[in-house]
């Protein structure tokens, strides 16, 4: 088993034995909402968005306690794993904060996010928050970084770790927002969503004169009148289906050959070489019909001696 997964383990193990007095525990009101929204670990959006204002400030509420403890210097469990456990419950409050579209934390990351230089500690984190809160009005201040002009660029720290442009990271954030937000229509989400899985250097390309287009809805706050725009992900994935299909193709057709020619040497080898099997047979064939001839030949010759024999003299 991998370090990590023993680490979750026992943070696990830990977790239901149960926090320190000093992480609140959920209302029953408070476990409710939560039974429909899930945990925050994983985000549900739907979910988030058809709170009503009251449960909404109740979870608000909830997490804000849980975000200052996490970020205390109190002990949150007698656990070893103090750390961890205090890490876990710092990642799903702030994550529920975002979702939440908590005010002072909102303001806090936008500040970040415009502040923060490309590759520093500050930049994705803010980023990451500012897509998870899916507010449209978001977009019209993350988009003067999409339209500098400057580089695309993609700086590989590791194997695992990369930091992208500043532009870059503006412009799947904005993509994000649009998808995950029901303020605008399906064809412009879907559009977005789409363009997420595509090269982003690719679609960065397109989306300065998207945004010319659409930023005046963006400041009406006409958000249904958005229009999608250039398409970069299903040209692409047309095209690579087609070379997928070329390629199958080709390796059907040389397979079909190298299966034809294989057919081939096997019945030539059975005409010039037929089995051994086969010989034997024929040769065994021969040697009994041989042996039946020269026993008639035996069985004649010996009648015709004891006729010989055996007439008058």
């Amino acid at each position: 088993m991998k370090p990590k997964q023993i680490a979750c383990g026992f943070l696990f193990l830990f977790s239901a034995i149960g926090f320190g007095a000093a992480v609140p525990e959920p209302s029953p009101d408070v476990r409710a909402i939560l039974d429909r929204t899930g945990d925050f670990k994983k985000p549900n959006f739907p979910a988030v968005q058809a709170l009503t204002e009251e449960e909404r400030q109740l979870l608000l509420t909830y997490f804000r306690e849980q975000n200052r403890v996490a970020h205390s210097r109190e002990p949150l469990s007698d656990s070893p794993l103090d750390e961890l456990i205090r890490r876990d419950v710092r990642q799903r409050a702030e994550t529920a904060l975002a979702m939440l579209a908590d005010p002072e934390m909102m303001d806090r990351w936008l500040r970040n996010a415009k502040e923060a230089p490309a590759g520093s500690a500050e930049l994705k984190p803010a980023m990451s928050s500012l897509a998870l809160a899916a507010k449209p009005e978001l977009v019209v201040e993350i988009a003067p970084f999409i339209m500098t002009g400057e580089p695309v660029t993609v700086t590989y720290v590791d194997d695992t770790r990369s930091d992208p442009s500043k532009n870059l990271i503006a412009g799947y954030v904005m993509l994000k927002i649009i998808e995950r937000s029901p303020a605008f229509d399906a064809q412009t989400r879907k559009w977005a969503q789409d363009q997420t899985q595509a090269d982003l250097r690719d679609v960065l390309k397109i989306l300065p004169q998207w945004w010319k287009e659409n930023e005046a809805h963006f400041v009406a706050k006409d958000y249904k009148a958005v229009k999608p725009g250039e398409d970069i992900y299903n040209p692409a994935m047309e095209k690579s289906r087609q070379q997928s299909a070329e390629m199958r193709a080709r390796e059907a057709e040389v397979n079909a050959k190298k299966a034809a020619v294989a057919a081939a040497q096997t019945t030539l080898a059975a005409k010039t070489n037929p089995p051994k099997t086969e010989r034997a047979e024929e040769k065994g064939t021969t040697v009994l019909t041989y042996v039946i001839i020269g026993s008639v030949v035996l069985a004649l010759a010996g009648g015709l001696w004891l006729y010989s024999h055996s007439a008058p003299q």
